[in-house]
């Protein structure tokens, strides 16, 4: 506890680093500047129709064991005759960004990126319409986990290697 502003810090640096020489900077600053902070998050319950799978509902819920969350949903399910499902979640791009308390750097690293992506479409209508379209929350939700992933790799390439995992063969090459 008493390191992590530095341990946060420290990663904000390194991802931002990343991020302008990939040209998300003006004049080598970071727009908007990336803003971190691990700390517990909630859990996301999402509520669908059964015939169909939609995103009609989503509340925060706080963190709760397996056993609580199990029964809620079924509760939830029975009474209004839905689909449920609670999640945990990795971030939310609050600013700063509340980001899972973790012991992988790789998985830390990636929810930087990818809360930060959230931060930067908010500028664009891709961001702004986030709560406003499920196919917005998708294509951007799609495009921060890709992003976070890609940039997480070159974050660990420049500044922990040993860290990078080894490539992938393709599908047809196994």
């Amino acid at each position: 506890k008493a390191r992590q502003p530095l341990a946060e810090a420290i990663l904000e640096g390194q991802v931002a680093y990343v991020l302008v020489k990939q040209g998300f900077g003006l004049g080598g600053q970071l727009l908007p500047p990336i803003s971190m902070h691990f700390t517990e998050v909630p859990n996301l319950l999402i509520v669908s129709p059964r015939d169909q799978i939609r995103f009609d509902v989503s509340i925060n819920l706080d963190p709760m064991p397996v056993d609580a969350m199990d029964a809620l949903e079924s509760q939830i399910d029975q009474q209004l005759d839905v689909s449920s499902l609670i999640v945990p979640l990795g971030g939310i791009a609050l600013y700063p960004a509340m980001i899972l308390e973790t012991s992988s750097l790789r998985f830390a690293v990636e929810t930087f990126a990818h809360e930060w992506l959230h931060h930067y479409l908010f500028f664009f209508p891709l961001g702004f319409n986030y709560d406003f379209s499920g196919e917005t929350r998708i294509i951007n939700e799609t495009t921060a986990s890709l992003f976070g992933k890609e940039m997480s790799l070159l974050v660990l390439k420049q500044y922990y290697p040993d860290l990078v995992p080894p490539p992938s063969l393709p599908a047809d090459a196994a």
